[in-house]
């Protein structure tokens, strides 16, 4: 249960890093950080699956 309530703890962390991230890279429009914001949502995401 212990595990499971850390990785919920973990995954909202980087939640909350994808969409700060996120609001940077719109602010400064830059493609590349979208290409990487992409990435980060990917990895995000199978990490999320994968536990």
């Amino acid at each position: 249960m212990s595990k499971a309530a850390g990785s919920t703890q973990i995954t909202f962390l980087m939640f909350r890093l994808a969409v700060e991230f996120c609001l940077k890279a719109v602010h400064m429009e830059s493609p590349g950080q979208l290409v990487s914001l992409s990435y980060f949502i990917s990895f995000v995401t199978f990490s999320l699956f994968a536990a």
